[in-house]
């Protein structure tokens, strides 16, 4: 399923590097989850290619940590978590997979979720409607994450999965694939393009 019918832009500002992202097990490591298998996770990196400042013991020293997370396409904000701390780097929160998130509706079946965002960081709450562009939160490292990155990905539901009879983890939402409507990758400008590992990617901010 793919969500060309709607006008997205990289949720970010700048360059970012997509660490995961495509269509296949070795490109993307969300493939095998239903809901996230076209899911991209992207990471700030410096002009020497470096994730963080000195040794990266501590969230401030990466260069995503803190950085404007900002709404991908319209839409209303109709979920959030906003008060799970931030691990620190190379711990995990596995209770908590994506740690705090926004998920935002686009139509009836397309749903945004940004997610691994930094404790009480969001500027939006629950019925909001937003903007293409709009500041949403901060970059953070909440959740099932070793360091600081954005998790994105979207889905044709708002329910991530259900259980069944036998008490079992049951999947609801189906992944859908997102193309952005004019990105720069790698210094090459594409439209309607999705986003592979290694790519590093940013919006086209003029004509």
């Amino acid at each position: 399923m793919s969500s060309k019918e709607i006008v997205f832009s990289l949720p970010f500002n700048g360059t970012w590097l997509t660490f995961w992202g495509g269509d296949t097990a070795k490109q993307n490591h969300h493939h095998g989850s239903q809901s996230q298998q076209y899911a991209f996770d992207f990471i700030k990196m410096d002009d020497s290619d470096n994730f963080f400042r000195t040794n990266g013991n501590s969230n401030e020293d990466y260069f995503s940590f803190g950085l404007d997370i900002l709404a991908p396409a319209d839409g209303k904000i109709v979920e959030l978590v906003n008060g799970l701390r931030d691990n620190k780097p190379r711990e995990l929160n596995s209770l908590n997979f994506i740690g705090n998130y926004i998920m935002i509706k686009h139509d009836e079946t397309t749903y945004s979720i940004l997610g691994h965002l930094k404790q009480d960081s969001m500027t939006v709450k629950a019925g909001d409607m937003v903007i293409s562009g709009e500041k949403l939160a901060l970059c953070g490292n909440s959740g099932n994450t070793t360091d600081p990155h954005l998790h994105f990905h979207v889905q044709d539901s708002d329910i991530f999965a259900k259980v069944n009879t036998d008490n079992e983890i049951v999947d609801v939402a189906k992944g859908k694939k997102v193309y952005f409507s004019r990105i720069i990758v790698s210094k090459t400008r594409k439209s309607n393009y999705s986003p592979v590992k290694g790519d590093k990617v940013s919006n086209i901010t003029n004509s």
